[in-house]
């Protein structure tokens, strides 16, 4: 009972017994011929159920400690230092939840790849602190541009993902890419008005059978980013799902 219990109830059942042991003593001749071996049963029977429930509550506390330290050294291994969001190693992980459970349907994730333009000017004219700094003020705005349920993810540098769930095709995608491009265009440097920063974004709609893993997402949503950056930057580019490339063509 103390085990399932706790302590008190077991110290309450090993009083009770102890109660009845010392009258069932006190009335035997032979009991009480040995009062010392009588008053150590008493005791063995008061103490060590407590003992126990009390070891046992201490091991529970201890396990309970134990699980929150490895909880929080995994959350440390996924997210960013500098930023707060989720790491790549995060990111990959969320791919392969989605890669393994979601199907073909009207709504659908999408993998957005953004690498910011303008980020190597502020590191040369206002420091690597400024730098730092902008970084965090691009990942508060990543995270007010998009949705509470969707993933922000620094990749490195100043390179970012986002993984939006729920979407209605490459419409929604759209409509994210939009939003994030003009709350960065909002950023501006300390100290340094005539520095400002974008993004050039790349994303592609999952699932979609010619995206066969996630690091194919990651690499197929890249190439788009970089096709943009060729082309000019400050923009975002979409790479359709097969069904809907089929239905356009």
């Amino acid at each position: 009972h103390g085990l399932r219990f706790g302590p008190g109830l077991a110290f309450f059942n090993s009083l009770v017994a102890v109660v009845f042991m010392s009258v069932a003593f006190h009335g035997s001749p032979y009991w009480s011929s040995m009062p010392g071996l009588a008053l150590g049963m008493c005791l063995a029977v008061l103490c060590v159920p407590v003992y126990g429930a009390v070891l046992n509550r201490r091991l529970q506390v201890q396990h309970s400690e134990a699980e929150r330290r490895a909880a929080a050294w995994e959350s440390a291994s996924k997210s960013d230092p500098l930023t707060g969001l989720a790491n790549r190693v995060a990111l990959m992980e969320a791919l392969e939840r989605v890669h393994g459970t979601q199907r073909a349907s009207d709504r659908v994730c999408a993998l957005f790849y953004v690498d910011l333009d303008g980020f190597k000017a502020v590191n040369d004219q206002a420091g690597h602190a400024a730098g730092d700094e902008v970084l965090i003020a691009v990942a508060l705005a990543l995270r007010d541009a998009v949705r509470a349920n969707d993933l922000v993810a620094r990749m490195g540098g100043d390179e970012f993902a986002i993984l939006a769930r729920g979407l209605a095709h490459g419409e929604g995608a759209q409509a994210v890419a939009d939003k994030v491009l003009h709350a960065l265009s909002l950023i501006e440097v300390p100290g340094h008005a005539h520095l400002r920063v974008s993004a050039s974004m790349g994303a592609c709609l999952l699932p979609d059978p010619d995206i066969t893993s996630p690091r194919e997402a990651v690499r197929v949503a890249d190439e788009l980013m970089l096709a943009i950056k060729r082309e000019g930057k400050g923009a975002v580019r979409v790479r359709a799902r097969l069904d809907e490339r089929r239905a356009s063509n």
